[in-house]
């Protein structure tokens, strides 16, 4: 399916419902609306394992601009900041009074940066492999993993730096890492974890695993997840 926001046209898909029976009366159900990384994927990197969501929750695949199925726009709109606000107004267009936004990688950097853009309109908050590491961390991970010959750890954009504002984050965040992670690397989820002081965080590492929690280890993630969803308040 395809939607106008504002100066593009966006894919999303989508996977379960809203609003389900419960006796004789309909009960609304979370909408989680997940954000794939690169940037460059798109919703393709989430199937078809989150179909294992619908079963608490609406899914929502979205390709962000530039992006598999979704308007290219052009590099000059390739923003954090611009990929976050047309997640919000995706919302709005949508109807989506309560999202719960999934990031993966990257994706992780447009959910956060939507939540400290516009604290108001996200309800919940999932990170999955987001936080970069040090310059430090990184070749050590790499080493560890594929020994001395191993590649340099790629550099990560410089440009995205929310930690002097990650104290005003508001809304209930799930950190999700992976313990043998060589970029998101797990002293750097847990810094993000320690920075976020005005909301409730939950932080969880996964062993054994690399990068992308639902993917690497999809049983515990998907646990995890469904706790957080349908928790009240969290």
């Amino acid at each position: 399916m395809r939607v106008r926001v504002n100066d593009v046209v966006l894919y999303f898909d989508v996977d379960g419902c809203q609003l389900v029976p419960d006796g004789a009366t309909m009960v609304e159900r979370p909408t989680i609306v997940l954000l794939h990384g690169g940037p460059g994927a798109d919703h393709s990197v989430f199937k078809p394992a989150f179909r294992a969501a619908a079963e608490f929750a609406q899914v929502l695949y979205l390709d962000q601009r530039g992006s598999g199925r979704s308007d290219r726009a052009g590099p000059g709109s390739w923003t954090w900041e611009r990929w976050a606000d047309d997640v919000v107004d995706f919302c709005d267009t949508l109807g989506i009074v309560d999202p719960i936004l999934v990031g993966t990688s990257s994706g992780g950097w447009v959910a956060l940066t939507a939540a400290l853009r516009h604290p108001d309109r996200v309800s919940k908050l999932v990170l999955d492999s987001v936080m970069p590491g040090s310059a430090q961390e990184r070749p050590a991970a790499f080493e560890r993993l594929g020994g001395v010959e191993a590649p340099e750890a790629p550099e990560m954009a410089g440009r995205f730096d929310p930690w002097a504002r990650l104290d005003r984050l508001a809304c209930p965040t799930l950190i999700l890492a992976c313990a043998d992670d060589p970029v998101a690397t797990e002293p750097a989820a847990r810094r993000l974890a320690e920075a976020i002081t005005a909301a409730p965080v939950r932080l969880h590492v996964l062993p054994g695993t690399g990068h992308g929690v639902f993917r690497e280890a999809p049983g515990e993630a998907f646990g995890l997840l469904r706790d957080f969803v349908t928790e009240p308040g969290s």
